[in-house]
């Protein structure tokens, strides 16, 4: 079901995945340049000291590194700008960390070289393939988020209350790094919301009117996985093949956000998290799927039922069944679906942005207000 080690390239990211990976990390990233940054988060994730060892490689080596754990969980435009300056001086931006700090990595990649700040980029929301950015190589400290190979970076602008996606293939790293064992430290309650990450980028990417064979296929096998290896994990931290076949689903459906993306479900959460930065990704998602799932069963029953049965849940019924249903697996992993502020849901329905057509529900844009309203009864 998973490759021990895998060596690929996909488009102009090459891809390194297997346990141990992690240890060709100074010399992939002074292959593409001498000054590099390393990028991570204040509390460096429980990575500190191997942090530091690899910036100790990459002087050892003959380059420079200077590390810059600067990027907050939901990062902020403010987060990037702070260290631009630093990461313009160098060739090479290496992101260490989870999807905050690999999507913000990847807008400092982009920033750094330009005459504009990261909030800028934001407003634009498009990077273009032509843009100048800074050599960029990603290793991901959990499993879930797919940033790794995906071709958008997810930043908050906290002075205006705005989330929402930097997108473009210019935003591919030139490698990811995948080692499983980086993700052996994060904690049971972070490893069940980055393995529901996954689960909602498969959901979504298999439902999506922009899907493909090939997403649908990848799609199928990450709920499989979520489905039989989440619990393994969750009951046994060391659990080498869990952890494994979990950073390789992630993976994929980062290759599935680059080609087909996500649908309604994410839209909604980014006006939350624009309000709310506090609250994680997969948390604000889990408030949202069950509603989501009973909204969209109509128009996709059989998809929703394949996707529930690759689960482990069994095939529902209904709309409610199906919801139901999802909201006990989040349960089962130890993930509330109650929210845990109070935001108005016609104000949270004007800040939806991007495009809805991906989609199955007809005109979901008509039922923002009445979904957030069941999101916050």
């Amino acid at each position: 079901m998973t490759p021990a080690r895998l060596e690929a390239r996909f488009g102009r990211t090459r891809f390194h995945f297997g346990w141990g990976a992690a240890e060709g990390l100074a010399a992939t990233a002074l292959s593409l340049g001498r000054r590099v940054v390393i990028v991570t988060s204040p509390g460096c994730a429980g990575h500190g000291d191997w942090i530091r060892a690899l910036r100790d490689r990459i002087a050892d080596a003959g380059g420079t590194a200077e590390v810059l754990p600067r990027i907050r969980p939901n990062p902020d435009v403010e987060d990037i700008d702070a260290v631009r300056e630093s990461a313009a001086r160098s060739d090479v931006v290496i992101g260490i960390g989870g999807g905050s700090v690999l999507d913000g990595s990847k807008a400092l990649a982009v920033a750094a070289a330009s005459a504009l700040p990261a909030a800028d980029w934001l407003r634009r929301g498009t990077v273009p393939n032509d843009a100048p950015r800074k050599q960029l190589v990603l290793a991901p400290t959990t499993a879930g988020t797919g940033s790794d190979l995906s071709f958008g970076a997810i930043l908050s602008d906290r002075s205006r209350g705005f989330k929402g996606g930097l997108r473009g293939a210019a935003l591919a790293a030139d490698a990811a790094v995948v080692d499983p064992a980086l993700t052996v430290t994060m904690p049971r309650a972070l490893t069940a919301e980055t393995g529901f990450d996954i689960l909602t980028h498969a959901f979504e990417s298999y439902v999506s009117r922009r899907t493909t064979s090939h997403a649908r296929a990848l799609s199928m096998q990450a709920v499989t996985i979520v489905g039989r290896m989440l619990p393994r994990v969750l009951s046994d931290p060391q659990d080498r093949e869990a952890r494994s076949a979990l950073s390789y689903a992630s993976s994929m459906m980062g290759l599935n956000l680059a080609h087909v993306g996500t649908c309604l479900p994410h839209r909604l959460q980014y006006a939350i998290g624009g309000l709310a930065p506090h609250i994680s990704h997969p948390a604000g998602l889990a408030w949202i799927y069950p509603v989501w799932i009973h909204h969209v069963y109509p128009f996709v029953q059989e998809d929703i039922a394949d996707l529930l049965d690759a689960l482990g849940q069994g095939r529902p019924s209904s709309g409610a069944d199906a919801a139901a249903r999802i909201e006990a697996w989040l349960a089962a992993i130890g993930i509330g679906t109650r929210p845990t502020v109070e935001l108005d849901p016609a104000d949270l329905a004007s800040r939806v942005t991007g495009n809805l057509a991906a989609d199955p529900i007809p005109a979901p844009e008509s039922r923002l207000t009445t979904m957030y309203e069941e999101i916050f009864r």
